[in-house]
């Protein structure tokens, strides 16, 4: 056990290293300033006397308040990241985000896929990712490959754009990406489905699909019972 800058006995465990540093610091800094308001009144002292000063009397050039508010931040940030591993085993509190993710900031440049070459993404490869479309848009959704591979329960989403099941539900005849007949509200689920994607912590954004023109004579798809 060691004494804290309170004077306190406290264990000197790794936990508490961060706070016996900023321990330490506090006595150093209250040690400086005593030491700056000695040097002022023997400055004070010696111009009203008018003697010259000497080297000693001169205080040394203060950090800047961006740099003291760095160390200060590097402290408290070592201090949760050291609480972090103590506490949950991991720096950042078990967070796995998105924000922890180089992806994130440097994302890869987007591929234009065709129908056929989205179909290769499925899951039935273990070597290739499983990619979803919805709407034109492919998502990476390979973190939850128990889920979106073979026998996973949402299989039928993978390596197809199947953004018309996302609305109604009918994942088996609604694997499609024709959304003609649809009425607004399942229109806007759609949309709420690209948004929780784009806004994913495990799954992201590798590129679109595209699809040939639906023709005209085309009868809507069957309604969903």
């Amino acid at each position: 056990r060691v004494r804290d800058a309170n004077g306190r006995l406290v264990s000197n465990k790794k936990a508490n290293q961060p706070y016996l540093a900023y321990g330490r610091w506090k006595v150093e800094q209250a040690k400086k300033d005593a030491a700056k308001l000695e040097r002022k009144k023997r400055r004070e002292a010696k111009l009203a006397a008018g003697t010259p000063l000497s080297p000693d009397d001169i205080d040394e050039p203060e950090e800047s308040l961006v740099w003291a508010l760095t160390k200060v931040l590097v402290v408290i940030l070592a201090f949760t990241a050291i609480a972090g591993r103590f506490v949950t085993g991991s720096a950042l509190w078990g967070y796995e985000g998105k924000w922890v993710k180089w992806r994130t900031y440097w994302p890869q440049g987007e591929r234009v896929f065709s129908e056929t070459e989205l179909a290769r993404y499925d899951g039935s490869n273990p070597d290739l990712p499983i990619y979803l479309g919805l709407d034109g848009l492919v998502f990476d959704v390979s973190a939850s490959r128990r889920i979106y591979g073979p026998g996973g329960s949402y299989a039928h989403f993978a390596g197809i754009d199947g953004a018309r099941a996302f609305s109604t539900g009918c994942f088996l005849i609604h694997r499609t990406h024709d959304l003609r007949g649809l009425s607004s509200q399942e229109l806007a689920s759609i949309e709420h489905w690209k948004d929780f994607f784009l806004k994913s912590d495990k799954y992201f954004k590798v590129g679109t699909v595209v699809h040939p023109p639906i023709p005209e004579d085309r009868p809507l798809p069957p309604g969903c019972d």
